[in-house]
Parts: structure tokens; C-alpha cells; sequence
């Protein structure tokens, strides 16, 4: 039946939704079969969502308790948490007093088999043998399948050589299956030629335990080396095989390699092989369109799944919690209606590629029929698909329609299931999923049917993919000067990531400038003056130990004299300037440090050897601590304490401490001094620094935007200096009023006696604000997710080498 205009369209679309709601309906489960159950818990379930919540983070624990007593007690735990109404049967259940008592014992037994049957319900093998009869028991109801390995991330080689030899494994065995099957036309066939009968799906990200776009060349040698010999047995079993689509993060750089790798020689003429693209994702089009081109150009069709997307969640969590733009749409609704368009681009290209429609949403499904029919598509021409284990009564309607379904087939291991299986509840259990519907409800189908747009009408939403301005813990909650709701005028600069090709261009570019090039000769900074020394710190690129960074002259004692002379000048006119006016400079410095970004990060890759990842979350940090200090100003400024008692007008207002000397690390030499900095200048301090004698180039670049800033002369004083004497000096000079220090132990150490001494002239006690050295722990519960322990582990002991005072020196299991 060939539909044309759009009307036309939407009302064959309303006719078919139609249609596969009362078939679906007639193949809904029965009192006495088991989904039946498993749908009322659900329904249970969504009822009541704190119960939900619950339950769910006790499931995804599940697989790591010991026994049956240890279930038990985490049963009770869980439920006992938070403000949860129990219903009588989960207070009974809970009511023992010792988990290891035989009714504890009895109910872990029941509870671990209980949702150890759910997740297989969603499973569907954990060996060839399973999953090879679970595929023969689809094309018997006239479906098809791929299978998809559970577990995403790997944490080393063994993982990813393990994850490499289980795709080969199905690879093999599917393969040869599938040659004795019996052909089914409608699963087997395109209207241009046949079709593998078997189809696994792959992770990129189980097969590199590094998989980082910051180093995109890397990880595509990393895949391509794990990644040929499997497309190589499946082209010559005629096995298909889909690259997923994971977290927006890994986007471009999946797409990169599976466009290269489809490039090379050996595979350019062969189509089965395909690739995800998500609806959800707000640039989704353009990702469509240049995969388009891509297949023009290369000549060879391939296969393009349209999902709508499995990381919504955290996806949106993590934009907020980085300052960065959502991702994603932000209502469900434009997702559709991206869906909807996607689906109209992919249809009308079936002639280069073979598309692909998941989707459990009847008017998604309806729609891709319809359109199809308009375009005179046949229904080999196309695929839908859905998850196994959910939605069963609409699979039964799409195969009796007639229309190609495979089903996407969870394979692997039952305690990666775990996870899985929550994620599969959570969307049973939303209240947005279409499997929440009766397939009955007539009186629903019209709502359910709507096109998107209309949707979002009625929702009266705006339409936005903007960050609410987050607000900070008011650091005078306490007092009654101030309201307790108001919040800071601050917001966290955003980290890069680079996870787009731009990003990382521009960072190497400006890395390769550098190292092109011995740096300038740096000089001391006292008072309104650049002064050299006799002697210099040579600083050399750690990475290249051969090459110099720059020269960076080193203070004598009387210099340290001169600073310290120079600062206490300075303090007066500073500490008598208007908050605002202190404030502006920093925001200044803030400012000057995002548009050179690119510089400074350059600058700590070559001095101190950080990746581009870390030196970027560093100098973030940086511009964090100007803007932060200059807002936390503005508030000491505009809202003096009082404190008023009757015949008394009491004002508490903040001074500055006098002359600081802020002693900085070798390991955050940019994020530490900026702290140190823009905290003693924002309170009207003058300040001497010293940094450490590894990297002294990056504060001398700090130094730079500071005086571009309009920050007076000698407010902050540079002070390089090699060894210890012209340090300790400064630490027991008399005119030093407070000591800022970073560093080791042992030196904090010196630093904290020597700054205790009253000497000479001193007509003050000494401040210290020390942070040394720390053996940080990290206690591992036996309940833990391991791979996301081990993960957090190495990344906390490993990352920069383990040279930081936050980094993990030890795990507590």
C-alpha cells in the first residue's frame, strides 16, 4: 500500500499503530504464564518509586555478596535506608534478627534466585550452545537476532584479548550454525541480494583498555590490530557484524575508526558491517548526513541502526556536573521527532544502506512502516528491532505483520547481567516507556499515537539544552547577616575532554609549536622591576630531557630582602582598593587564562610532563580559583557582619593577613600558585612567590597575566630560587606574615617550626596554611562493583605517575 503525502502518512501511520496495539494485545500473557507476574511487580514497582530505587541498587549489588546470609543482611540494609513505606510482606520478610539464621539464609536463597531468573529473562546465553538455540528458537516464531556481548570498558590487555577471543568464539559458531539453517526470504534477504543469517554486535571499548580520544591514532592501531582478524572470520563465515554506539564521549572517535577501518583495502567492498547512531543526541542529523557521504564515497553499502539512545542519565549528569552543554535533548519528545526525521533520511537512502529501526515506541515503529510504504519500500528493504525480554506481545505483532524483527540479544556472563538487567527495569519502570501502557487501553491509543511535535506542544516545556546556574553552599549559612539562599555568582569553567578532533588539533599544535622553540629567558619580577641573577634554573622537558624549556633566573638573599621590602610597599594602596576593583583583576587573570588555554596547557605537557587531559583539568582548576575568590570577595564587600547590642554599632569587616609568601608545588604548578594567589590578593595581601625549582616557567606565565590584569606593581612579587637557602630565608624573615606552603612532608615540616620561631623585629605570630604530602586510602568493600574499584583505583595511583599528595597509596580491601 503506497502512502505519499504527509497527512496521508500520518494517517496510515495512525492505522498501523492501531494495528500493532490489538495484535499485541491479543498476544498478551495470561494469568498463569510468568511475564504476567513479572509485568504486575513492575507495575508494583513504578508505583513506588522510593521502594523502586531501592531494590534496584540492591540488585546491581547483588553479585558480589558472599552468601546467602551476606544477600540477606543487604536486603534489609537497603530497605531499612532512606524514608521507604513498606508493604507488609517486605516488613515480614526483613523481620529476622540475624541474616545467618535459617529464615535469613532462606530468604538470600530465594532473593538471589529470584533476580538471578529475571536477568536471564533478558539474557539470552552464556555459551555458543545457549545462544545458538536462542537464535534458532527466533527464526521459528520468524525473527532474527544479533547477539551482543555484555560488559563495555575494559581495564587491561588480558580483558580486551579475552573480549577479542569471545566475539571470535560467536563468530565461529554462529557462522557455522547459521549454514545449516533453513533460509527464511524476509530474514534473509534485501530486495538486492541475501543477507548473513547471523549478526553479533561490538563494543569498540572492550577491545581497548585505553580507548581515549585524546589519542585517536593510538586507539585505532589498538582496535584495528584486535578488530581485523575478527572481520576477516566474519566475512568468511557471512557473519554480520554492527559496531555500537556508547557514551557521547567515544562518539566521534567511534565513528572515525569504523569509517577508516571500513576504508582499508581488504574490507571497502564488503557490506555486513554496520554502525548505531543515536536520536537523543542533539546533533544526531549531521552525524546521519556525513555517515551518508561517507558511504557515497566508498561505494559499498552498510547497515545504519537508529537507536534512540541508552545514556540519557548519565549523559545529562555529567554536562552538569562538568558545566558543559547537555548532549542530549532534554524532553522526550524531541527525541522522537528526531527519531521520526532520522528515520525519513535513512528510508530514503535504502538504496546504499540497509536501515535498521530499534525502538519498543508503537508510533515510532508505525512510522517507519509508513514511511517505507510511501517510499514503495518492500518490507526486505528494512529491519526493526528490539531488546530481548522486553516487550514480547509487540514482537508477536511485528512478525505477524509481516516485517523483518531482529532482536537484540544480550550474551555473556550472569553477573554482567546485572547491570544490564537494571537498566532494562529502569526503562520498564519509566514513566515515559511505551512497555508501562496496557496494550489493551483503546481509550489510550490516540495519545500514544500523536506525532512528537504535538507532544511537546501540550507540555508547554521550553525547548532548552542550557544549564540551570548551580548554586554553591553559602559559606556564611550560619549568620544572620545574610540569607542562607543566596548563592555565589560562580560558575566552574569546563574541562575539554577532547573528544573532538578540533580540540586536540589545537592542543597539539600548540605543543609542537613549543617544542619547536628554546623558550625566552625568564627574570625575577620585584616591585616594578625585571631583575636577572648570576645564576639560573635551567628548566628541561621531561619527556625530552635534552632539549631546554627555558632559562629562569634565581634569586640571591638580598633579592629575597628586595621582594619582601618591595611587597610590604605595595600592601597599602592594594588592601585600601574597593573589593570590586581587587575583584575585577581576577576575573581578569580568569579570563586572560581561558583565551591562552591552549598555551598553558601546552606549557605543562613540555615543563612537567602532564597529559593534555590532566594539564587542561589544571589549568580549569586555575580559572576556577580567580573566579571563585573574586565572587567570595564581591560577598565579604557587599555584606559586612554585624553585630549590634544595644548602645553599640558593631561591624565585622575582613583585613588582610600583610605580606605572604606562597610557596608552590612541582605537580600542580599552575592550579596550587593560582589558589595561593588569587586568595591572599583578593583580600588586599601583597605576596611573594616562590615556585618550585622544577617549574618555574608556567608561574612566570601567571606572573605575565597578572601585570596584563592592572595589578600594581609589587603586589605579587617572582621569586625563583635553587635550593633551600633563599626559601628558608623567606620563611623566617620578620616582615613575612603568613606562609602558604605546598609540598613534602619533610619540608612542610621545616616550613611549620622555622614559621614558629619569633625572630628579630617580628611583632607578629607567623600563620601557616600547609599542605603536604598524604598516604590516602581506599577501602574496598566486599559488595564493591570490582571493575569499577579497580578502575578508580588505578586511576588515583597511577595517574601522573602517582606524583600528586591525593594519589591512592594504598587499598583497603
Amino acid at each position: 500500500m503506497k502512502v505519499s503525502r504527509k497527512a496521508d502518512i500520518q494517517k496510515r501511520c495512525r492505522a498501523l499503530g492501531y494495528e500493532l496495539f490489538e495484535r499485541a494485545h491479543a498476544n498478551e500473557p495470561k494469568m498463569w504464564h510468568r511475564a504476567w507476574w513479572d509485568r504486575k511487580m513492575l507495575e508494583y514497582f513504578s508505583a513506588h518509586p522510593r521502594l523502586q530505587t531501592q531494590l534496584f541498587r540492591f540488585i546491581e549489588a547483588l553479585p558480589y555478596m558472599r552468601d546467602d546470609a551476606d544477600i540477606a543482611d543487604h536486603f534489609k540494609q537497603y530497605l531499612q535506608q532512606g524514608d521507604v513505606s513498606l508493604p507488609m510482606p517486605f516488613q515480614m520478610a526483613i523481620a529476622f534478627k540475624r541474616p545467618d539464621s535459617a529464615w535469613g539464609r532462606a530468604l538470600g536463597a530465594n532473593i538471589r534466585k529470584g533476580s538471578f531468573m529475571m536477568a536471564r529473562g533478558f539474557m539470552t546465553g552464556t555459551n555458543t550452545t545457549e545462544a545458538i538455540a536462542y537464535a534458532e528458537s527466533l527464526r521459528k516464531r520468524g525473527m532474527t537476532f544479533t547477539l551482543d556481548v555484555l560488559g563495555e570498558a575494559t581495564i587491561g590487555d588480558l580483558q580486551a584479548d579475552h573480549a577479542a577471543s569471545t566475539y571470535m568464539e560467536l563468530i565461529e559458531a554462529l557462522g557455522r550454525a547459521s549454514h545449516a539453517w533453513s533460509p527464511i526470504p524476509l530474514l534473509d534477504a534485501t530486495s538486492t541480494g541475501p543477507m548473513p543469517r547471523a549478526n553479533i554486535s561490538v563494543k569498540l571499548t572492550a577491545l581497548d583498555p585505553v580507548f581515549d580520544p585524546v589519542d585517536p591514532e593510538r586507539a585505532y592501531a589498538v582496535i584495528r590490530r584486535r578488530m581485523t582478524p575478527l572481520l576477516l572470520r566474519a566475512r568468511e563465515l557471512d557473519v554480520f557484524v554492527n559496531v555500537d554506539m556508547e557514551s557521547f564521549r567515544y562518539r566521534d572517535m567511534t565513528f572515525w575508526i569504523f569509517k577508516r577501518l571500513m576504508s582499508e583495502p581488504e574490507f571497502r567492498d564488503w557490506p555486513d558491517a554496520g554502525i548505531v547512531v543515536q536520536a537523543y543526541l542533539q546533533d544526531a542529523r549531521e552525524d546521519m548526513l556525513d555517515l551518508l557521504d561517507w558511504v557515497k564515497r566508498r561505494g559499498t553499502e552498510i547497515g545504519i541502526r537508529l537507536v534512540k539512545g541508552a545514556y540519557w542519565d548519565s549523559e545529562t549528569t555529567k554536562a552538569i556536573r562538568n558545566g558543559t552543554s547537555i548532549p542530549v535533548w532534554t524532553q522526550k519528545w524531541q527525541s522522537d521527532a528526531c527519531y521520526e526525521e532520522l528515520t525519513r533520511i535513512m528510508l530514503e537512502h535504502a538504496d546504499i544502506i540497509r536501515p535498521a529501526f530499534a525502538s519498543h515506541n508503537v508510533r515510532s515503529l508505525a512510522h517507519v512502516m509508513a514511511v517505507a510504504e510511501s517510499l514503495d519500500l518492500s518490507p526486505q528493504d528494512y529491519e526493526l528491532q528490539m531488546l530481548a525480554g522486553m516487550g514480547e506481545p509487540l514482537k508477536a505483532a511485528i512478525a505477524e505483520m509481516g516485517r523483518c524483527l531482529r532482536v537484540y540479544c544480550p550474551y555473556g556472563e550472569l553477573i554482567k547481567g546485572m547491570a544490564y538487567l537494571i537498566r532494562r527495569l529502569l526503562e520498564n519502570t519509566s514513566n515515559d516507556s511505551f512497555l508501562k501502557n496496557r496494550f489493551g487501553d483503546r481509550s489510550a491509543y490516540d495519545n500514544l499515537l500523536r506525532v512528537p511535535e504535538s507532544a511537546g506542544l501540550d507540555s508547554g516545556e521550553p525547548v532548552s539544552a542550557t544549564l540551570p546556574k548551580r548554586d554553591y553552599e553559602d559559606p556564611f549559612e550560619d549568620c544572620s547577616m545574610i540569607a542562607s539562599s543566596v548563592g555565589l555568582d560562580f560558575t566552574n569553567a569546563t574541562a575539554m575532554g577532547f573528544s573532538n578532533s578540533e580540540q586536540r588539533e589545537k592542543v597539539a599544535a600548540a605543543i609542537a609549536s613549543l617544542r619547536s622553540k628554546s623558550g625566552k629567558d625568564r627574570l625575577l619580577r620585584i616591585g616594578d622591576k625585571d631583575v636577572g641573577s648570576e645564576d639560573w634554573l635551567i628548566s628541561h622537558d621531561p619527556a625530552y630531557p635534552d632539549q631546554i624549556v627555558a632559562r629562569v633566573a634565581s634569586a640571591d638573599l638580598a633579592q629575597a630582602d628586595q621582594a619582601v621590602a618591595a611587597a610590604a610597599k605595595a600592601m597599602p594602596n592594594w588592601r585600601s582598593q574597593p573589593y570590586n576593583v581587587r575583584a575585577d583583576v581576577l576575573r581578569r587573570v580568569a579570563k586572560a587564562l581561558e583565551e591562552r588555554r591552549f598555551e598553558f596547557i601546552a606549557q605543562l605537557v613540555r615543563e612537567i610532563g602532564k597529559n593534555p587531559i590532566q594539564a587542561d583539568g589544571e589549568v580549569v582548576e586555575a580559572i576556577d580559583y580567580f573566579n571563585y575568590h573574586a565572587a567570595l570577595l564581591e560577598r565579604l564587600g557587599e555584606r559586612p557582619r554585624r553585630r549590634d547590642v544595644p548602645g553599640e554599632e558593631n561591624v565585622l569587616v575582613y583585613e588582610p593577613c600583610g605580606v605572604c609568601l606562597l610557596i608552590g608545588p612541582w605537580d600542580f604548578p599552575l592550579a596550587m600558585l593560582s589558589a595561593m594567589i588569587s586568595a591572599s590578593v583578593a583580600m588586599g595581601n601583597a605576596a611573594i612567590v616562590k615556585p618550585s625549582s622544577k617549574a618555574p616557567i608556567v608561574a612566570a606565565m601567571l606572573m605575565e597575566l597578572l601585570a596584563d590584569a592592572r595589578l600594581p606593581d609589587g603586589v605579587v612579587n617572582y621569586l625563583p630560587a635553587a635550593g633551600e637557602s633563599v626559601g628558608q630565608a623567606l620563611v623566617e624573615h620578620p616582615d613575612v606574615h603568613l606562609v602558604a606552603f605546598c609540598g613534602s612532608s619533610p619540608n612542610a615540616v621545616k616550613v611549620a617550626e622555622s614559621a614558629a620561631r619569633i625572630r628579630p623585629r617580628q611583632g607578629h605570630f607567623k600563620r601557616t596554611i600547609i599542605d603536604a604530602g598524604g598516604q590516602n586510602a581506599i577501602i574496598v568493600d566486599h559488595d564493591v562493583d570490582v571493575d569499577e574499584a579497580v578502575m578508580g583505583v588505578l586511576e588515583s595511583a597511577f595517574a601522573f605517575g602517582g606524583q600528586k599528595c591525593t594519589a591512592c597509596s594504598r587499598v583497603i580491601v
